[in-house]
């Protein structure tokens, strides 16, 4: 039987203009260097020094000048916003079996096509438990931040669900899962199971 590769899984949004994409892929790669650093040597101020880095970093993924002020704001931002959170840098320091970026390949069993998927973070903690992270770089503007979290986890529930079902495919252990919101500093659990 051939299978044909279905590509890298990713949710879209209608709404999302192209820089903010590309906010989101320079914050992933940047969250992804300071859990490998070592979230011990990275603060506000070192954020700071790599402005030059990051706004380099955006004009080669294509953003305008009009917008590379403001798509480095964003990506700063962020990463402060990781640094000053307590959960944010429990997230990304040091863990057993911690991975960035893990590429981790399903076939789903509907269509027979491979699917690509890539685990913005990954670890087992001190209580055995392995944890699978996505990394959410959306800002909500208005009311309800309750009713928001709801929507984004009924939005990820199935991509995370593959994300655990992958790994538990290679390990036998108890799996949660979470997006985390970097310039809301909100860690959301996301019940894999739940209904929709």
């Amino acid at each position: 039987m051939l299978f044909r590769s279905s590509g890298v899984d990713a949710v879209e949004f209608e709404w999302a203009s192209t820089w903010t994409k590309h906010v989101g892929s320079i914050v992933h790669r940047w969250l992804q260097q300071i859990a490998e650093e070592g979230v011990e040597h990275w603060d506000a101020e070192r954020v700071e020094a790599i402005v030059p880095d990051l706004r380099r970093a955006l004009r080669c993924a294509g953003v305008g000048r009009e917008d590379e002020v403001k798509a480095a704001q964003h990506v700063t931002d962020a990463l402060r916003g990781a640094l000053a959170d307590p959960r944010g840098r429990w997230l990304l320091d040091k863990h057993d079996e911690a991975a960035n970026e893990f590429p981790v390949t399903t076939i789903d069993a509907d269509s027979g096509l491979f699917r690509n998927n890539i685990i913005d973070r990954t670890f087992v903690c001190e209580d055995g438990i392995r944890w699978i992270i996505d990394y959410k770089t959306g800002l909500h503007e208005g009311g309800n931040i309750d009713k928001f979290l709801r929507s984004e986890a009924d939005r990820y529930r199935p991509q995370l669900t593959r994300y655990r079902d992958a790994l538990r495919e290679i390990e036998d252990r108890e799996m949660r899962t979470a997006l985390y919101f970097p310039l809301l500093q909100v860690f959301h659990v996301v019940a894999c199971d739940e209904l929709q």
